[in-house]
């Protein structure tokens, strides 16, 4: 018999803080997220763009990244900080520098 991995779609604290301070953030820059979607198989994760760059993020249940022209370009794991605050916080700031870069 084969194992059935049923996958809730809902988002932890962390998720829904990281993504509302990131809109938040970009948006004073006149950006905003796009193509926004849930996926993940054994985990949930948010997925979305920045409009109008190449920054593809990523926010998982406790950890977040971003890609630029399919690359890894940012990668912020929960043992790397302090707290999910610094780990946002962290993320955020590395997402707002790649657009300036682009």
């Amino acid at each position: 018999m084969k194992a059935v991995v049923k996958v809730s779609r809902s988002l932890t604290e962390f998720q829904r803080s990281c993504e509302h301070e990131l809109s938040s953030a970009i948006a004073a820059k006149k950006l905003a997220l796009a193509n926004r979607a849930l996926a993940g198989e054994s985990e949930t994760y948010i997925c979305a763009s920045v409009r109008g760059t190449d920054i593809v993020v990523y926010i998982y249940t406790d950890e977040a990244q971003f890609h630029r022209s399919g690359k890894v370009a940012g990668r912020y794991e929960h043992q790397d900080f302090r707290s999910p605050d610094g780990l946002q916080k962290g993320f955020i700031s590395g997402v707002l520098e790649a657009k300036r870069e682009s």
